[in-house]
């Protein structure tokens, strides 16, 4: 019942584009139940508001990208491990729908930073002009510069916990110490077994002496 209800309140969130009740209603929230799919016409059990767009198989990320909900989609990858990577039943991912959404206006960027480069644009347009261009292309820049942010700060280890993370630190250093450890254990017995060897039998000296 309590993971029914957090499920309605995210819902509830995404459609009032409120990210704090969002975080309320999935509080420690493992990636697991933040990336639930849309399933028979619900997300996690719960029926879909109908103000709210959706296709089949959407993670609750999808929905925030598909209904312009900025600020869901903020929280949901900076703070609640949504994975952007994650595909629809119609094989969409959050961040191919990021690069869609931000090519049309990151094309006309690139062609009009290109115009800049011709001295005749730049005397057309003047410095104001420039400035605006530049201006206009920043958030296009900004929109694709963040979907690479996603796909990579989605990766599984971008994902692992800090605690888990330095868990498998230490036993990395850990192993390394104990193979060290045997290394100048084995060099030890060679060493030792070397000295036993040449310890045998009577020195050169004390064969020539007794002769």
């Amino acid at each position: 019942a309590a993971m029914a209800a957090n499920h309605a309140a995210a819902l509830e969130a995404l459609r009032d584009n409120d990210p704090e009740a969002l975080k309320e209603a999935l509080p420690g929230a493992k990636p697991t139940a933040v990336n639930t799919r849309v399933e028979k016409c619900k997300w996690g059990g719960q029926a879909i508001p109908d103000d709210l767009t959706w296709e089949d198989g959407d993670t609750l990320l999808h929905m925030a990208m598909r209904n312009q909900k900025w600020h869901i989609k903020r929280v949901l990858v900076a703070e609640l491990d949504a994975d952007a990577r994650l595909e629809n039943t119609g094989g969409h991912t959050p961040v191919g729908m990021q690069l869609s959404a931000s090519a049309p206006r990151f094309g006309v960027a690139l062609l009009m930073l290109a115009a800049l480069t011709y001295p005749k644009m730049m005397e057309y347009l003047g410095g104001a002009g420039a400035i605006c261009v530049v201006v206009f292309s920043m958030p296009a820049m900004a929109d694709m510069t963040l979907a690479v942010r996603w796909y990579f700060n989605s990766a599984p280890d971008a994902k692992e916990p800090n605690a888990r993370k330095a868990e498998r630190q230490q036993r990395i250093e850990e192993e390394k110490r104990e193979k060290k450890a045997q290394r100048g254990k084995a060099d030890q017995q060679l060493h030792t077994g070397g000295a036993d060897k040449r310890g045998g039998g009577p020195a050169v000296s004390e064969v020539v002496m007794f002769a």
